[in-house]
């Protein structure tokens, strides 16, 4: 993956950008509740797996292309980046309801159903 991100750069797309790579979530109930923000209170396991298979299809897509069209192999996995950030980033701070689970002890409920997740990834990537 590191290849991939590498190249990405020339994209400007960059995964140690932490304003646009990361997010500050509330650490206790009453604040995450308030915000309707999910909770972070330590490991999201579920969160990691599907978002490592989802930058691993991305990988593999760019690695199918990068030899053919190497431009559009960068804007495409770049395109794709972002679209996953943003899609995880309304998932984690809008108010939806409660529809799944970030870890076991959020209040939201955030990435509980990870089937779930994975099929509005899915939706989105076509």
């Amino acid at each position: 993956m590191a290849t991939m991100f590498g190249a990405l750069k020339s994209e400007g797309f960059c995964l140690s950008d932490f304003p646009r790579n990361g997010l500050s979530l509330p650490a206790c109930e009453r604040l995450a509740l308030s915000c309707g923000h999910a909770l972070h209170r330590g490991p999201h396991h579920g969160y990691n797996d599907v978002m490592t298979a989802r930058v691993d299809m991305i990988r593999i897509c760019f690695e199918r292309q990068i030899n053919r069209d190497a431009r559009a192999a960068r804007r495409t996995a770049a395109m794709r980046l972002t679209l996953l950030q943003d899609t995880m980033r309304r998932a984690l701070t809008d108010r939806h309801g409660a529809g799944f689970w970030l870890n076991r002890r959020d209040p939201m409920r955030l990435f509980a159903d990870r089937p779930y997740l994975d099929e509005a990834i899915t939706r989105l990537f076509g």
